[in-house]
């Protein structure tokens, strides 16, 4: 299983052949029906693949074998992308019970809070323990930055933007979201 496994994920990772990797993830599983990594694989590329009920399938069997924090942000955030905005969050708050420090489980809670919630404060909170937990994580800044100016915060948006673009320079999205920020009315920076 072991084996099937990690040619899935040469096939997966370095190949690019995501069709490829499903087949050996589907024989990991196939040997042992209890093998959570290959359910948790078979999870990854049905959502690479964009078919998340599949995906939510496949981590949701994964978490009955293992409640492990890694696949049950997989799972919550399938919830999400699937309309289960309450049901994602339940999820991702039983990872922080477990696991406090987890950064990508606070970075989640931040992107629901911001877009399905529009609790930008709520979200601010959670990209900050994001921040805290992993000070070189560049996604953290620009949700920051997003945070900040869904709460009418230029100067932090700001800052919180250019710290991003200090690890990639080059992304259009970080640039447009930059430009967004310094179109804002100076009336409203959140002084």
């Amino acid at each position: 299983r072991v084996l099937f496994r990690s040619l899935g994920n040469i096939y997966l990772l370095y190949y690019e052949k995501p069709e490829i990797a499903c087949e050996y993830y589907q024989k990991a599983y196939e040997l042992d029906p209890n093998y959570s990594f290959a359910l948790y694989n078979l999870g990854n590329i049905s959502a690479l693949n964009e078919d998340y009920e599949s995906a939510l399938k496949f981590y949701e069997k994964a978490c009955e074998i293992e409640r492990n924090p890694l696949f049950l942000n997989e799972y919550a955030l399938m919830n999400y992308k699937l309309g289960n905005i309450d049901g994602a969050i339940s999820i991702l708050n039983s990872v922080l019970a477990m696991d406090a420090f987890n950064e990508w489980t606070n970075i989640y809670l931040g992107i629901i809070f911001t877009e399905a919630k529009s609790d930008y404060k709520t979200a601010l909170q959670y990209f900050e323990a994001a921040k805290e937990i992993n000070p070189d994580n560049p996604k953290t800044y620009y949700n920051l930055a997003k945070s900040y100016f869904f709460n009418s915060d230029k100067n932090n948006a700001i800052i919180s933007i250019d710290s991003a673009l200090k690890f990639e320079p080059d992304s259009d999205k970080f640039k447009a979201l930059k430009n967004r920020i310094e179109e804002m009315d100076s009336n409203y920076n959140g002084q």
